[in-house]
């Protein structure tokens, strides 16, 4: 059974969280956030990722990362990721990176970045504007 740690508890985490619970048992959705004072019966919150690890009881290879904060926090948490052996990773939004940069960061990474306005009417209007 995969278990499933989201990064961030803003409006994207809750999102995602009940897309998860379609899936996956409640019992093996996490989150991560440095600034949530306490879990309560529906989610459990640590206040990192290398906690999250510690006592999530699970291979690394049944882990898999969502990243749901802000962009300028994405690079140092997939590096922290890649760094504690998690290598499959979700990237809530898109980010705009040199693409050298993210080929040598995400060598060896599973990493899905989902585009979330791709199909949105604003982005459609913009894109027949262009």
């Amino acid at each position: 059974m995969k278990q499933i740690i989201i990064i961030g508890t803003g409006k994207a985490a809750m999102l995602h969280y009940r897309a998860y619970c379609m899936f996956v048992s409640r019992e093996n959705i996490f989150f991560i956030d440095p600034y949530f004072k306490q879990s309560n019966d529906e989610i459990i919150v640590f206040p990192d990722v290398e906690e999250a690890l510690e006592k999530i009881n699970s291979s690394k290879e049944n882990i898999i990362v969502d990243i749901c904060t802000p962009c300028s926090e994405f690079i140092n948490l997939i590096k922290k990721c890649k760094v504690n052996g998690v290598y499959n990773i979700v990237v809530e939004k898109p980010f705009i990176i040199d693409n050298d940069v993210l080929n040598s960061l995400c060598y060896g990474l599973n990493l899905v970045m989902i585009q979330n306005y791709l199909y949105s009417e604003i982005t459609k209007t913009i894109k027949k504007i262009i």
